[in-house]
């Protein structure tokens, strides 16, 4: 018998059912009815007309829904193909937002969920009910929020048995590639488990199945496409917001259409494409929660196969155009706006909100700006104003009113809502006024959680072209901006508002990419290292003793505090700046503690420096040059520097690089580059924040460790007695029970010394020492005497 391509195709607007909170998209039907046009075209599709079901609009209700999907996944013969496209609203569960999503179908009731969970299609039910149980190769395509839910846990054949420990997408992976007769089961889709599909009315369809469909048409091969050359496709667009890398496939995978085979027809030219304005399809509000499109794990991209598939290379590829970033050529008005917002010299940092507003005024050339709250029944109460002496005027016109109606009704948790008062009316302003268009209002809601009452900021009549023109990256700014507003430092405060734009937007215009690296690197050179001492403990003072010390960072003076701030963009913006800081501090540390032991007048060797270190910048050889260059030039002696990984931090490894996830791979090759730059430089490594973060107990295992250090958040759990002699237990073992140390004791802390002596506790590092200081000498005779007195269990 040959093989057979089936499909069930499914589209729903959302406008059939009334379901509070999930506004009616526009394009879904559209979607669905384009994409089974492709497949079964005549000329290039690959599935027969009769072995696809396709389910739109009213037809697609839930019970329909369900049968065609279990009656296909039943006829499925191996070697068959099930194809399976959804698009449409993709929801939470109402009574656990952590569980299974929902697809929307068109006859969706919540109040029939709350007491019959399976009243509706979930997302669970493609993978138990319909791939888990057909004999078929599987193919999930869908574009819809939370969709990477749909590939969450394993659900297919060749899984561990649900309850095991070892029931996960990994344990699939591996019982398919042991066993290599099983079919295929391979999935894409729009957008991760907590992010949100979007449409674009100027394309007509969804953003993630305008893709599929020029792909399928001969973007992604021109002889024959298959899913993993799709994914391949996908992924070469850099879509925003970007899809996450949810392929999983084994083996090879049926052709979905053979472009080759179509007529010629025009070609597509570059300045053919687009630029449509974005809309989440995002069913935000009440009790689903707010749906983010933020960037995905990683480089944020879809992933492609990672099978064995003998990808078929185009011989005879047709022009192509890229779907471009929402924020591409608009760095300008950006740039403009950052420059306004931050070199203001009449508002002083920190000065609050009011400033703010006046701040925004005059930088966006608004007539004023104002913050109010919007009552349950539309009553307006004025905050604080840029303008006061009309501001209850402004507030009631027309359009304005009109905008903050349409926050206080619209659900779909947009980030502001613009109105145009009297577009095209370019020369009304004077002579190197900016705008060369009409005037406009804005209202950007700053908390909008589906309550009946919300705050919102109100910029009342500023330029179109900032409005209109940067759409919701413009928002995104002001609410951004009002946010920092009590920052004390300007330059931070700038920053916070781009590393807004960078969790919004994922990929930004360089330019903006580019200042927010000089903005970085500036504040990094503010930043100065103090030392905090590691103490041995002793029931007698002279049995007390400093071991090492950590190196700090401050801004400030010596009490000033972590910079959190560049710690968090570092973080946002990946590794370029994570290296940077690591690299930057990591040398000044160095120079100003060989400046400081030197100028204490301490006459035994020098204790061990600990710097602190994210494991990607491990793997970066210009980290490492940097690094040893500094020991060299600061005089560091061999053994002298002590690198902590912090447990808050994966170890992953994809290919030669860092991303995503800790495995064994991993662990290993990491491993082996610790061992061979503690070979050829003599660097000591050691595990930081240990139980706060990634396989505390694999890498105590795994990795050779100078010492570990345990969390202060665990001297604070109710069993942390329990905890810690469980990490001493498994230390003792290693033989490094005397490198365990415990951070973060201060007069505060649950445990007492006693307590912490008795359970084993040799070493500790915090308060109840000393402070980080700039200088280093030995601990004071009253600290080590009232030090021994605390072990002991006396008063000090």
């Amino acid at each position: 018998m040959q093989p057979r391509s089936r499909a069930v195709i499914i589209g729903v607007n959302a406008d059939e059912p009334a379901i509070e909170g999930v506004a009616p998209l526009r394009h879904a039907v559209d979607d669905a009815t384009a994409i089974h046009r492709t497949l079964t075209d005549p000329e290039i599709g690959t599935f027969d007309p009769v072995d696809v079901e396709l389910l739109i609009g009213a037809t697609a209700t839930t019970r329909a829904v369900k049968s065609a999907l279990r009656r296909v996944a039943r006829e499925g013969q191996r070697g068959d193909t099930l194809l399976v496209y959804f698009a449409g609203h993709g929801i939470l569960d109402p009574l656990n937002q952590q569980g299974d999503p929902y697809l929307v179908t068109a006859d969706l009731a919540l109040e029939e969920l709350e007491l019959d969970p399976d009243a509706g299609l979930r997302m669970g039910f493609l993978q138990r009910d319909v791939f888990g149980m057909s004999d078929a190769s599987g193919v999930l395509l869908l574009d819809c929020c939370h969709a990477g839910a749909s590939i969450a846990g394993a659900g297919m054949r060749g899984a561990a048995p649900a309850g095991s420990a070892d029931h996960t997408l990994l344990a699939t992976v591996l019982a398919l590639l042991r066993d290599p007769s099983r079919n295929t089961h391979q999935a894409l889709v729009a957008c991760p488990r907590d992010a949100a599909a979007r449409e674009s009315d100027a394309a007509g369809h969804g953003l993630f199945t305008a893709v599929l469909l020029d792909g399928l048409n001969g973007g992604a091969d021109q002889d024959a496409v298959t899913l993993e050359l799709l994914s391949d496709y996908v992924n070469r667009q850099k879509l925003e917001q970007q899809p996450g890398r949810h392929l999983f496939g084994f083996g090879t995978s049926a052709v979905l259409t053979r472009p080759s085979l179509r007529r010629p027809a025009r070609r597509l030219r570059s300045d053919d494409a687009p630029e449509p304005p974005m809309v989440d399809r995002t069913p935000v509000a009440g009790r689903f929660g707010r749906s983010s499109a933020g960037p995905a794990g990683g480089d944020g991209q879809p992933g492609r196969t990672m099978g064995d598939t003998a990808f078929l290379r185009p011989t005879n590829p047709i022009a192509s155009f890229p779907l471009p970033n929402p924020l591409d050529g608009r760095s300008r008005h950006i740039l403009r706006i950052l420059d306004d917002l931050f070199n203001d010299r009449s508002r002083a940092p920190g000065d609050g909100t009011a400033a703010a507003l006046g701040t925004l005024q005059r930088a966006l050339s608004a007539d004023a700006v104002f913050a109010t709250r919007v009552l349950a029944h539309g009553e307006l109460v004025l905050h604080a104003s840029s303008s006061r002496a009309d501001a209850e005027a402004r507030l009631t016109s027309p359009a304005v009113r009109t905008l903050l109606h349409s926050a206080r009704l619209d659900r779909r948790g947009a980030l502001g809502y613009a109105a145009a008062e009297d577009l095209g009316r370019a020369g009304e302003r004077g002579e190197g006024e900016r705008g060369d268009g009409g005037r406009c209002s804005l209202v950007v809601p700053l908390s909008n959680d589906g309550s009946a009452e919300f705050d919102a900021l109100v910029l009342h009549r500023l330029p179109d072209t900032y409005a209109l023109d940067l759409g919701e990256a413009m928002a995104s700014m002001v609410r951004a901006f009002v946010d920092t507003a009590n920052e004390g430092n300007v330059a931070l405060a700038e920053l916070g508002v781009l590393n807004h734009l960078r969790l919004r937007y994922g990929r930004l215009p360089i330019d903006v990419y580019d200042r927010a690296f000089e903005l970085f690197v500036q504040q990094l050179a503010e930043v100065r290292m103090v030392f905090e001492p590691m103490v041995k403990l002793g029931r007698h003072p002279l049995n007390l003793g400093i071991i090492g010390w950590e190196a700090l960072a401050r801004l400030g003076d010596v009490e000033g505090r972590a910079p959190a701030a560049l710690f968090e963009t570092a973080a946002v913006w990946g590794d370029r700046f994570v290296i940077e800081l690591d690299s930057v501090l990591a040398d000044r540390a160095i120079e100003r503690y060989v400046r400081a032991w030197r100028a204490s007048g301490l006459r035994n060797a020098m204790a061990p420096l600990s710097v602190n270190v994210s494991p990607r910048s491990i793997w970066s050889d210009a980290y490492i040059e940097q690094l040893i260059a500094s020991m060299e030039r600061n005089g560091l002696d061999e053994g002298g520097l002590t690198l902590e990984l912090s447990e808050k931090e994966p170890i992953v490894l994809i290919g030669n690089d860092l991303r995503v996830d800790d495995s064994a791979d991993a662990f290993q090759a990491f491993r082996a580059r610790l061992e061979a730059l503690a070979r050829a430089h003599h660097v000591a490594f050691a595990i930081d924040d240990f139980g706060a973060g990634h396989a505390s107990l694999d890498r105590l295992s795994m990795l050779d460790v100078s010492h570990v250090k345990i969390d202060r958040a665990i001297l604070h759990h109710t069993d942390a007695d329990v905890e810690l002699r469980f990490v001493l237990a498994l230390a003792e073992r290693r033989g490094i029970m005397d490198k365990v140390i415990v951070e973060g004791v201060d007069e505060q802390s649950p445990l007492s010394l006693k307590q912490l002596w008795d359970i084993g506790v040799r070493r500790i590092q915090g308060y109840i020492t000393e402070r980080g200081t700039d200088r280093l000498d030995y601990l004071k005779d009253e600290t080590t005497e009232r030090l021994a007195a605390l072990v002991r269990g006396e008063d000090a």
